[in-house]
């Protein structure tokens, strides 16, 4: 038997289990890497979402306090006036004041709603791929092992060839 073919075949088969090997870990940490990424980005979604409910509130106290101030504008110019509040048009116009201003701040609640179900929505896939991205760096690390196990006995199995002459 030839002393540097046996050498050539060692060598080929460690070099290429090894190259495996690094390819295996890194596929692996590339996906590790997006895992990451993954889960920052439901963070960024969670924080989105609670800024969102945050905002509306902020938003719909602004909406009662302009609806207040026209109403108190109103009832300050028929009271100046003159107007009786209690009955007919400046009854009906304050209420209808107090009705809008509850439309416009419902409309910032359902806003904000529709908001915070998009936020939970995109947090729930960024999970979903974190998850995905996890099992295809475990998946990477077997499919290598596999891969230099396969190349090791494929090279033992040239090698035992060769060394009974059937190569």
């Amino acid at each position: 038997m030839c002393l540097p073919a046996a050498a050539l075949i060692a060598a080929s088969t460690a070099v290429t289990a090894i190259g495996q090997g690094m390819n295996a870990m890194q596929q692996a940490a590339t996906y590790r890497y997006q895992a990451k990424i993954a889960d920052r980005n439901a963070q960024s979604d969670i924080e989105a979402g609670r800024m969102a409910q945050d905002n509306a509130k902020l938003e719909a106290q602004r909406r009662y306090r302009q609806g207040a101030q026209v109403e108190g504008q109103q009832v300050a110019a028929m009271a100046a006036n003159g107007v009786d509040l209690g009955f007919g048009n400046a009854l009906n116009l304050q209420s209808d004041t107090a009705m809008i201003t509850a439309d416009d701040v419902g409309q910032i609640y359902r806003q904000a709603y529709q908001d915070q179900r998009t936020s939970d929505i995109k947090v729930f896939n960024d999970r979903a791929q974190a998850s995905a991205s996890r099992q295809a760096a475990a998946g990477a690390l077997v499919k290598g092992a596999f891969d230099v196990t396969s190349t090791i006995l494929g090279g033992a199995t040239q090698f035992a060839k060769y060394k009974s002459g059937n190569a």
